[in-house]
């Protein structure tokens, strides 16, 4: 694969968010992504334990709201659409992105319940988001996070338990981050607006260049949840606060895959050859609600009681 096809591939994969979903990327997903089975099988493998995928559950509802939230700022930026509509506009990119994306989930050899259960979060989040705020959106995200942890390991086997000490400690990071970016929220919304275009222009240049690299997930995943979140409180941009989610989510999984020690499909994928790296990364975001779902639907009925 040559420099040129690598970037293009992965700046529409990992500038826009890499579980953000855009009528672009189903698309790409069918003419080069991998297969349902391949993905279900490279998500199957690291991701089993009750807490693991609890967490991805959390997750999911980041992506996804998180995913719509951007994309409804989009639709009042580009077609004066308010963002907090609750009309059903199907000529907007938020409709228009959800309507796609549910095609290859549909279409899939994923069980019918699962296709469905996915479409309808998708849907779900397209409608619930009209009222979506960022505070909101901070304290279901965080909050989620940290209950579901606690909630999960609780109700693991003693074999499958989490330490006490890093629950706690994740617990309380979260909740750090939380309550910073509370803090944040109220009292330096917008205080860095005099120097907002420089700024922006910083934060689109970096998601510009990091594609080149041969792996940018970590590096695109770590300052897009943190330093992209600043810029968009600094300049008081929502668009860029919600784009800034897409990365939190990914920094929720990570966090996941640390915690329970099940490696990360998208780091396992970096040590496959570029194309097929490429292909799998596809397969993977755009399949990833009936992934999950038919994964968590798959542990609960085969392996009930033993998580």
């Amino acid at each position: 694969m040559n420099f040129l096809v690598r970037y293009v591939s992965q700046l529409l994969l990992f500038a826009s968010g890499p579980f953000y979903t855009y009528p672009w990327k189903p698309i790409i997903n069918a003419l080069i992504g991998h297969s349902y089975p391949v993905a279900l099988q490279h998500f199957k493998k690291a991701h089993y334990g009750l807490v693991n995928l609890a967490l991805h559950g959390v997750c999911l509802f980041v992506q996804v709201a998180g995913n719509f939230g951007l994309l409804r700022r989009l639709d009042e930026l580009l077609l004066g659409i308010p963002a907090n509509s609750t009309a059903v506009n199907v000529k907007s990119l938020s409709f228009v992105s959800a309507a796609i994306w549910c095609v290859p989930l549909l279409l899939s050899p994923a069980p019918k319940l699962i296709s469905l259960a996915s479409t309808a979060v998708i849907f779900a989040m397209y409608v619930l988001t009209a009222g979506l705020t960022i505070p909101t959106f901070e304290l279901l995200a965080s909050g989620g996070f940290a209950t579901v942890l606690i909630l999960s390991n609780l109700l693991a086997s003693s074999k499958k338990k989490l330490p006490v000490k890093k629950v706690i400690a994740a617990t309380v990071g979260v909740l750090g981050w939380f309550a910073g970016s509370k803090y944040l929220l109220e009292n330096h919304w917008g205080a860095a607006a005099t120097i907002g275009n420089a700024l922006l222009i910083g934060n689109a240049a970096f998601f510009a260049l990091t594609p080149a690299l041969k792996n940018p997930l970590k590096l695109t995943v770590i300052v897009g949840a943190t330093v992209s979140k600043l810029i968009g409180i600094a300049t008081g941009s929502e668009l860029v606060t919600f784009h800034s989610y897409a990365f939190f989510g990914s920094l929720c999984q990570g966090i996941a895959h640390a915690l329970t020690k099940e490696e990360a499909t998208l780091l396992a994928l970096e040590r496959e050859s570029e194309d097929a790296k490429i292909r799998s990364e596809y397969a993977h975001v755009v399949y990833f609600p009936n992934i999950f779902l038919q994964t968590a639907y798959d542990a609960l009925f085969r392996t009930k009681g033993q998580n």
